[in-house]
């Protein structure tokens, strides 16, 4: 019956250690997009990516995030194929536009966790002989934090007068940065994009 006990009280240690590893290591990603079925998206040859990098009301962005968003605007736009990227709107048949929604920095507390363990204890009674005893032991296993970014960023595709054409909307949550975010975000757009455009 001990041995029962003992095996039981470890295997609910152990599933709790993994549960807090699985935690400290989370990672979200999801996305939304969609396509204006009205427009013929064969007819868009010349792209043109808006410079002016737009943020959500109440939401934080450095003058620094704010140049990598655009470097990576320009630098994974090879993920659309069939498309020219040009340098200015005249003549352009899309526009490109982002907003960041979100950009936040979470803390996550892990709790301490206590478990009880056996520890042998050797005695000797009055006539020499020795005995092992099992003593319960309480172990502490000290709690910690971690924090995770959480990041959400809009990419629209508009034609020059306005019109919407497809709206990609990408949302993110992983102990990572936020440029390492940004870069699969945007990536992912883009790779999306191009699948609106020549999925015939």
């Amino acid at each position: 019956m001990h041995l029962k006990k003992l095996i039981k009280k470890y295997v609910v240690v152990l599933m709790s250690m993994l549960v807090c590893l699985v935690m400290a290591n989370v990672a979200m990603a999801k996305d939304a997009q969609w396509v204006n079925k009205k427009v013929d998206l064969s007819t868009i040859k010349k792209v043109y990516i808006d410079d002016t990098v737009q943020v959500e009301s109440g939401v934080k962005v450095s003058p620094l995030d704010k140049l990598t968003i655009r470097e990576n605007l320009e630098k994974q736009h090879k993920f659309v194929k069939n498309v020219e990227f040009v340098n200015t709107p005249e003549g352009a048949d899309a526009i490109i536009e982002v907003k960041v929604l979100e950009n936040t920095v979470k803390s996550y507390k892990v709790p301490d966790t206590k478990e009880t363990v056996y520890k042998d204890v050797v005695k000797i009674n009055s006539e020499g002989k020795q005995t092992t005893v099992s003593v319960p032991v309480e172990k502490v296993t000290p709690g910690y934090t971690y924090t995770n970014t959480y990041f959400s960023m809009e990419y629209v595709v508009k034609q020059p007068e306005g019109t919407e054409i497809f709206t990609y909307i990408d949302t993110r949550e992983a102990p990572r940065s936020f440029k390492n975010m940004l870069r699969r975000a945007t990536k992912d757009f883009y790779r999306n994009f191009n699948k609106a455009l020549n999925d015939k």
